[in-house]
């Protein structure tokens, strides 16, 4: 498929059926990588937490046991549909022997989602961008236009305005961390709440450094 920015997702998760079967999120901005891992498997699998059709795992147990993923991908769910098996915590583990059946032979009734570190462009990645029905996400530390986006979906659901210095002083401490800076966002709308607008003065009494 190819290498998709995390803003590109929103066509995707609006249409969960175009998901592709096996979808490799990485990168060193951990924070991003959780959020979206956890807003596709949400897409996917229609908010449900149904156990069959919803399956969580962790990285070690893609090492452990490496057949486990491709069993589960070809699980046929219960209640019949697409089965969305999530993978987390995968970090820079040696997972390439359990993700490489699903490439040569990609599930027709699963979504995989796969939540992995910083990765070389090699290996796995590369399999990964390579094919052309599975997608890579890599996720850098939000700025500019990715961290104002951020920013203004907080306030906009928070039914607040930005004030242009205040967004300066948001852009000079957050970034970092996706679940971090959204945490500090939500907190700051906490605060300003019921004023119409997030002040210069609000950020410096309540966002840390």
């Amino acid at each position: 498929m190819a290498t998709l920015k995390p803003a590109q997702l929103d066509r995707l998760l609006a249409t969960p059926a175009r998901l592709p079967p096996l979808v490799l999120i990485c990168g060193p901005e951990s924070g991003l990588v959780a959020e979206l891992g956890a807003a596709i498997a949400k897409a996917a699998s229609a908010g449900g937490d149904d156990p069959f059709s919803l399956v969580r795992l962790d990285g070690a147990d893609l090492v452990s046991d490496p057949a486990r993923l491709s069993d589960e991908a070809r699980t046929i769910a219960l209640f019949g549909g697409r089965r969305t098996i999530w993978v987390r915590d995968a970090g820079t583990r040696a997972i390439e022997a359990a993700v490489t059946p699903l490439l040569d032979d990609p599930p027709v009734d699963a979504v995989v989602i796969i939540e992995a570190g910083d990765l070389k462009k090699g290996g796995l990645r590369k399999k990964v961008e390579d094919h052309p029905t599975a997608a890579a996400i890599v996720c850098y530390a939000d700025a500019g236009a990715d961290l104002d986006r951020l920013i203004d979906d907080e306030a906009r659901a928070a039914g607040l305005a930005v004030d242009a210095d205040a967004r300066a002083a948001l852009h000079l401490v957050l970034g970092a961390d996706r679940r971090l800076s959204r945490a500090e966002v939500q907190k700051l709308c906490l605060y300003a709440h019921g004023r119409g607008r997030i002040a210069v003065e609000d950020v410096a009494a309540v966002v840390g450094d």
